[in-house]
């Protein structure tokens, strides 16, 4: 009933073409135009719920169609989040240069990048750092790609995920990077998931270590997220106040002047 309402709205719209002539004062020949020009689904709902059943636009109905679309495009970037958290082996980070694991930037809220370690069961060296660093490119890790990098210092005997901090950085949706992990002795290992063609856990990347390039249905544990809410950039009060104030005097003014 509802979409049946909307088409019959949009078709009595069309050929007067007075949505055009009421919203922008325009004549009805450049009114038509537009019409025709509006491809998007949401601006022809828009125009068809302006009117009521004999071609009067209603303005109230038309601000309140405005401020759902102001809604809805104001916050258009979703965040991504990849929790590859299943592993079946491990292997020794110095022995396996470079170690990585690239992915896909699908959208462009991220806030930080992950991976999981492990230390020597028995060790015998008292190595206390791991280097984590994020480079632009699939399975690039030269110096001219590194995008931000950190020394983590750690317990002996820590086992569990490093959490880089990457929200200030800016990303290109779509495009991949890789996140890379280095260290000087036996100390730590590295956890990762042995996969085949059908047991693929993470499709838009793949695990590097050792010199040549790993099977590309591996996978490192390793996850990505978005910015909190502390680093996401929010508007200011008075720019809310603003909009709000603004909204409320073009209802106003809707009401006024239908009530003439």
């Amino acid at each position: 009933m509802f979409y049946a309402d909307i088409n019959r709205g949009i078709e009595k719209a069309k050929p007067t073409a007075r949505w055009g002539r009421k919203a922008t004062g325009l004549s009805g020949a450049i009114a038509t135009d537009l019409w025709e020009k509006a491809e998007l689904p949401w601006l022809q709902v828009t125009a068809a719920f302006t009117f009521e059943k004999g071609g009067k636009m209603k303005p109230c109905r038309f601000l309140s169609m405005l401020i759902v679309v102001f809604l809805i495009s104001a916050n258009p970037v979703s965040a991504l989040t990849i929790n590859q958290d299943i592993g079946t082996s491990a292997r020794s980070i110095l022995y396996s240069p470079p170690v990585g694991q690239s992915f896909t930037a699908t959208d462009t809220d991220i806030g930080y990048v992950s991976i999981s370690i492990d230390s020597y069961s028995s060790p015998n060296e008292n190595d206390t750092t791991i280097t984590m660093s994020l480079f632009s490119g699939d399975g690039v890790f030269s110096s001219d790609a590194l995008l931000h990098s950190e020394e983590f210092i750690l317990n002996v005997d820590y086992d569990g995920w490093l959490d880089m901090d990457v929200h200030s950085l800016v990303f290109t949706e779509n495009e991949r990077y890789t996140i890379g992990i280095s260290n000087d002795t036996n100390q730590w290992f590295f956890d990762f998931h042995g996969g085949t063609s059908e047991s693929d856990l993470y499709s838009l990347g793949r695990a590097y270590y050792g010199n040549n390039l790993a099977n590309e249905y591996n996978d490192l544990l390793f996850r990505v997220g978005p910015r909190d809410s502390a680093s996401a950039p929010v508007p200011e009060p008075s720019t809310i106040v603003l909009m709000g104030l603004g909204l409320v005097g073009l209802a106003g003014y809707g009401r006024k002047r239908m009530k003439r």
